[in-house]
């Protein structure tokens, strides 16, 4: 499979009741579960990831916090979302200086 996007993130503080919905999802990427804790990951095919970022908002509201992160291989783009108190911010990080530090001369 040809990866065009990498779609990864860490959300903290969820809530016992939520961490199903939260789960469910994301049925289709990998998990990592500790505690009240869930990190996801997606690489491959383009998927529209904003509908993932607005289901996290209305699940899990002001109660959890996190990052997620979207690159996008094709654009050569990121963007970063930071999750804080029901508030979900977007930042476009410049992907060349991201992944300067692993270059090899």
């Amino acid at each position: 499979m040809t990866m065009h996007i990498r779609f990864y993130g860490q959300l903290r503080n969820i809530p016992a009741d939520l961490l199903v919905p939260i789960k469910n999802l994301f049925k289709d990427f990998e998990l990592y579960q500790q505690k009240n804790a869930l990190d996801f990951e997606y690489e491959g095919v383009y998927i529209d990831h904003e509908p993932y970022l607005e289901e996290i908002e209305a699940i899990l509201g002001e109660q959890a916090h996190g990052q997620v992160d979207f690159i996008d291989l094709i654009d050569w783009r990121m963007f970063r979302y930071v999750i804080k108190e029901g508030k979900i911010t977007e930042n476009e990080i410049p992907l060349n200086e991201v992944l300067e530090k692993y270059n090899v001369e």
